[in-house]
């Protein structure tokens, strides 16, 4: 190979600017992720404020799940909970989604929840009859580049006895 066509291991003028653009635009794109999901963080404890004030606290394991999107669609989310215990669902999304949404329903579909909320922020109490559940989260178009979503079951701590 030729000197000077800036091929790896050579100091030819295009491969370093390629090498320039790369270490500058990385770390640009990771903090803009970072940022929105501290974003859709803090909009998901405001969301579930007034639940946490009632006792409820998040939930550990595969009781919360996240996702990221440009265009309208859905996700589908399977949990298992303890039936007949009452349970706070909330959601929430980043600047430029307008619509957020969830359904909550039973193996069988016999038993549903939706969320009665309106906007980028909806939140439920609920109470399952069964433990195995689906929750299906659908949102809008994102009229921001990407969105991303957070969403997190809350329960509230049995007393010992």
């Amino acid at each position: 190979m030729r000197r000077g066509t800036g091929a790896p291991g050579h100091r030819g003028t295009l491969w370093l600017a390629v090498r320039l653009c790369v270490c500058a635009l990385v770390p640009a794109v990771l903090a803009c992720g970072r940022a929105q999901w501290r974003e859709a963080d803090a909009n998901l404890n405001a969301a579930a404020a007034a639940a946490r004030a009632d006792g409820f606290e998040p939930m550990n394991g595969q009781h919360n799940t996240f996702g990221a999107f440009t265009d309208s669609g859905s996700t589908t989310w399977r949990v298992h909970l303890t039936p007949r215990q009452p349970y706070f669902i909330a959601a929430a999304c980043t600047a430029g989604c307008d619509a957020l949404d969830f359904t909550i329903a039973n193996s069988n579909a016999t038993e549903s929840f939706a969320d009665t909320s309106a906007g980028p922020t909806p939140r439920l109490v609920f109470t399952p009859g069964e433990g195995n559940l689906r929750v299906t989260i659908s949102h809008g178009p994102c009229h921001g580049g990407r969105c991303r979503w957070i969403a997190q079951i809350y329960t509230r701590p049995t007393a010992p006895q």
